[in-house]
């Protein structure tokens, strides 16, 4: 991947979320599988990290802060192509943390957004469980990619 264009803005008022702009250009991010493209949307190997055991016999530590992470994406639809396929929407509240993933289809391109706010920095080995089937059901959410058909003519 290569990032061509980044901008800031906020990073001199600590009132206001920091929004960073990047665009990036990838050739790893879209694959043929037939006449079909699919666009290969960003995972969360960071997420996967956390529930790498079966069990836990001392505290999981997040973080030293509570952080919320929001994005969104736009993957504009190129020439000839609509689309097949969309992850569908996703939302998940639980005591570790919100996640809300939402997908909108529009003329030209596709919106993906997603939040992600922790509500606690240490799991505890009796929560791990639990937290580890959260987890879990946003790493399938995120595994879903976009597909993109030929327009029929």
């Amino acid at each position: 991947s290569t990032v061509t264009d980044q901008s800031y803005a906020g990073e001199d008022d600590i009132v206001r979320p920091l929004v960073v702009q990047v665009d990036i250009e990838s050739e790893g991010a879209v694959r043929r599988q037939g006449d079909e493209l699919v666009i290969v949307l960003p995972k969360s190997e960071n997420l996967s990290k956390y529930i790498s055991l079966p069990e836990r016999k001392l505290p999981l530590q997040l973080g030293l802060y509570l952080s919320l992470v929001q994005t969104e994406e736009e993957v504009v639809l190129p020439e000839g192509y609509e689309v097949k396929y969309v992850p569908i929407d996703t939302s998940l509240e639980n005591p570790f943390f919100t996640f809300v993933r939402t997908v909108k289809k529009e003329k030209d391109k596709v919106v993906l957004k997603l939040k992600y706010a922790t509500k606690k920095q240490l799991i505890q080995p009796e929560e791990y469980t639990d937290f580890r089937d959260a987890v879990s059901q946003v790493v399938e959410s995120l595994g879903q990619d976009l597909i993109l058909k030929p327009k029929k003519k």
